[in-house]
């Protein structure tokens, strides 16, 4: 037995439907979203339910395309042995999109050097939060947009980060690629500092849109438990007109530590419960309280309280709360708290908070 994903097109809809079923349709469960493009498959014309019951996939991971009542139908047979294979194919980025990671570099390097030079000022409502600064290079062939880039540089300052360090992790490191979770993005791991994910063309606008309410939050939450965006960039190649959005942001795991345990929390019981398969656990998996003691609670919930109503005035509501866990070595001697009595207490034990129980 296996179990069998069916993905549902209409393209008069411009929607996808993911049915998720036992091998002959049993047990259906459907979820909707919106997608900009049609899946790339070779095409079948055939009976859907003839295909479901009688056609196996010929290798995991494979998609057969079928068409029914000018309606698109794609099989795919899913074992644990497509997420080993999704895992080895994790890795430095391939020739093909190598020449696009190039020019990424050399477009970062250029814009955080040159905006890095520029005399520091107060910014200019009318003008800073929407300027866009433009490189063009005829040689290599792409042209480099980074938006808001005073804005951007005064938030590296908020959050500490030198625009050397920065330009030696995102220029000078091998990157690795892997496809965002449930998402069109596609995340690069520059080193183990950075993390560089790539926007739609409404991510990016929305992000542009409030760029003036996310720096004002930096500003005055500077130990957010937001993403930290340290830049927002657009790279297009002349050869292509391939146009790529994308924002520089911190890899929240970056303790030197590896996680146990991941979870990604929403605060939700409806299908929130992980299967024994995913990596990532949910709400109803978590089974025990994080001790951190009664003042750091204050603290951490006191920061989640603002950062959601920084979400809340931007009307942002699909997000969720990352947890990485991971145990402490019981050979090695155990330290002390490190004591702060203000926002520094989320990231003071290596990146974390040290459990106390």
């Amino acid at each position: 037995k296996a179990t069998v994903s069916v993905l549902y097109w209409n393209p008069a809809k411009m929607e996808r439907r993911i049915v998720n079923s036992g091998w002959l349709g049993a047990n259906t469960k459907t979820k909707r979203e919106s997608v900009e493009k049609p899946m790339r498959h070779v095409e079948f014309k055939a009976d859907a339910a003839a295909v479901l019951a009688k056609q196996p996939v010929a290798e995991v991971g494979e998609e057969i395309r079928i068409e029914e009542n000018k309606e698109v139908f794609a099989l795919t047979r899913i074992t644990a042995a497509k997420e080993q294979r999704e895992d080895k194919n994790k890795g430095e980025v391939g020739d093909e999109v190598d020449a696009v990671v190039q020019c990424m570099k050399k477009g970062l390097k250029k814009a955080i050097d040159s905006i890095s030079r520029t005399e520091n000022r107060s910014l200019d409502p009318k003008k800073d939060f929407t300027f866009k600064a433009r490189v063009v290079d005829n040689k290599e062939g792409y042209t480099f947009v980074g938006f808001s880039p005073l804005c951007y540089r005064q938030i590296r300052e908020f959050l500490d980060t030198p625009p050397e360090a920065l330009m030696d992790n995102l220029c000078n490191s091998s990157w690795r690629v892997s496809p965002a979770a449930k998402s069109s993005s596609t995340l690069y791991f520059a080193g183990t500092h950075y993390v560089i994910k790539t926007m739609n063309k409404e991510e990016s606008l929305f992000l542009r849109k409030i760029i003036h309410l996310y720096y004002h939050h930096i500003k005055y939450n500077p130990h957010t438990l937001l993403p930290r965006y340290f830049g927002h960039f657009s790279l297009t190649m002349h050869s292509n007109k391939e146009k790529v959005s994308f924002v520089v942001m911190n890899n929240v795991f970056d303790t030197g530590k590896k996680m146990n345990l991941t979870y990604d929390l929403k605060g939700s019981k409806v299908g929130r419960l992980a299967e024994a398969t995913e990596k990532i656990q949910k709400d109803l998996n978590m089974k025990s309280y994080i001790k951190v003691g009664e003042k750091r609670k204050t603290i951490l919930m006191g920061q989640i309280y603002r950062d959601t109503e920084f979400l809340a005035a931007c009307q942002i509501m699909d997000y969720s709360f990352l947890l990485g866990v991971q145990p402490i070595d019981e050979e090695r001697p155990k330290r002390n708290l490190v004591r702060y009595d203000d926002e520094r207490v989320i990231r003071a034990d290596d990146g974390g908070m040290l459990s106390q129980g």
